[in-house]
């Protein structure tokens, strides 16, 4: 048993220190126009390309919950303990959808 750090894709943690130390990554989402992307799946490169092609400014949104409650399942299956960092509930709803779901699990 031990504990496993869960957090948003808005802390930029450098993927040396996910890797080293397990650190469980749950992506929110960037949608430009029409399209919806995980922003752990959208490189610089590529969101500045399609932000010149864009109507309006991008949006972001929460993570999906299917996503997050994979992650706490599979930690609490092992045992292990879960200490969580999101982006701040002034922000954002991530906060308040996680405390959601960890009730929802317990």
């Amino acid at each position: 048993m031990g504990i496993k750090i869960i957090t948003d894709s808005t802390s930029y943690i450098p993927a040396e220190y996910i890797e080293k130390f397990d650190i469980k990554v749950v992506s929110l989402n960037v949608f430009m126009d029409d399209e919806s992307f995980r922003e752990l799946d959208l490189d610089n490169k590529t969101f500045y390309t399609k932000m010149d092609a864009l109507s309006a400014i991008p949006k972001s949104s929460q993570h999906v919950p299917d996503e997050l409650i994979h992650v706490f399942k599979c930690i609490v299956a092992n045992g292990d303990t879960i200490l969580d960092f999101f982006l701040s509930s002034n922000m954002s709803g991530t906060y308040s959808s996680t405390n959601l779901l960890k009730n929802m699990l317990l």
